[in-house]
């Protein structure tokens, strides 16, 4: 929806673990509905992944599926924000 509405989502966090749907399902259709939308590559929308669990096969599958960052929790506080600076300036 917004997408459609022209006012894309410039950042989505979410976890690896969620009810109905993994997190990399949902990374999987979003990049699937920003090329449907004709979506730049250099315009689509920044996916953080973070979950409790550290292991290989999570972040390879989150990677693979395009997420632009992978944390594992609990976050250092600064995490987000260093990661965020190194994608796209940031005050």
């Amino acid at each position: 929806m917004a997408l459609a509405s022209g006012a894309p989502y410039s950042l989505i966090c979410m976890d690896i673990q969620m009810p109905v749907m993994d997190g990399v399902e949902a990374v999987r259709l979003i990049r699937g509905i920003e090329r449907a939308g004709g979506v730049l590559w250099t315009k689509r929308a920044k996916i953080f992944m973070a979950t409790s669990e550290d292991n290989l096969k999570g972040v390879t599958e989150s990677y693979d599926a395009l997420c632009d960052a992978y944390f594992v929790k609990p976050l250092h506080a600064d995490a987000m924000p260093e990661k965020l600076r190194e994608m796209e300036p940031i005050a």
